[in-house]
């Protein structure tokens, strides 16, 4: 008898634990999982696409002001007032309103779907994404912003300044330019935090860890031998081509 109770002061201890872990299994899911990213990126980037809207829709305003501006006064009558060589007329009420409809419309359209999808997961990725696309808009910007010739009143100066002997002006091409550059970038956020594209970039981050990358001294040996093999072609060709040439001249063929 001794012994049965031993056994069954035994047994009770595990039998408590057995019905006890259904009851930590069911705590466990309630808690909620903890974000695998940091808070702060989302709220970031929140405020950093809301700020390129505000700034398009300024630089779309400006872009139809100056336009307007240089038309002829309106009944024949100047009303506003200049500034330098500028004058602000009835042209400033059109940029406004165009300035106004465009805040009202990218936040009723684009509003609700800012948030930073997924974050903390394909950050460099997705940064890369931002820096690629980013330098693409930036050289068409840049384009946009020569293509006025010097006697166009988009290349006038609005203001300028010199920054360590650089001299630096502000024209009006400035905002069109500007205005390429902030709508390619709210595009691109727009699309890359999509469902289905934010899958694909983390994805890919995912694999390229997977990828097995060469010790240094492989990729160091690597790299030169194709640089001297590029040399080797190029100089082949270069001389290839001189003596070619030579010949050719000699025998009169070609020019």
């Amino acid at each position: 008898m001794a012994e049965e109770k031993k056994r069954t002061m035994a047994d009770e201890p595990e039998e408590e634990e057995r019905e006890r872990e259904p009851e930590k299994e069911r705590a466990e899911e309630k808690v909620p999982p903890r974000p695998a990213g940091p808070v702060r990126p989302p709220l970031v980037f929140n405020r950093t696409v809301r700020a390129w809207m505000w700034l398009t829709a300024f630089s779309l305003g400006a872009s139809v002001f100056f336009p307007l501006s240089w038309t002829e006064t309106f009944l024949g009558r100047s009303f506003g007032f200049r500034l330098g060589a500028l004058e602000f007329t009835y042209a400033l009420i059109p940029g406004v309103a165009v300035m106004l409809g465009a805040v009202w419309a990218l936040f009723k359209a684009f509003g609700s779907s800012l948030d930073y999808a997924k974050p903390g997961q394909g950050r460099w990725v997705r940064l890369g994404g931002y820096a690629g696309l980013g330098l693409l808009a930036f050289f068409a910007a840049i384009t946009l912003h020569q293509a006025p010739s010097l006697n166009s009143r988009w290349w006038q100066e609005l203001w300028q300044t010199e920054v360590l002997g650089a001299h630096f002006a502000l024209r009006p091409i400035f905002f069109p330019s500007a205005t390429l550059f902030l709508a390619a970038m709210i595009a691109y956020h727009l699309f890359m935090n999509r469902p289905a594209w934010a899958d694909f970039l983390i994805e890919t981050q995912a694999e390229m860890r997977k990828v097995s990358w060469p010790a240094r001294r492989e990729w160091v040996g690597s790299s030169v031998v194709v640089i001297v093999v590029i040399a080797f072609i190029s100089l082949f060709l270069y001389f290839a081509d001189e003596g070619l040439s030579k010949v050719m001249q000699k025998l009169g063929i070609g020019f």
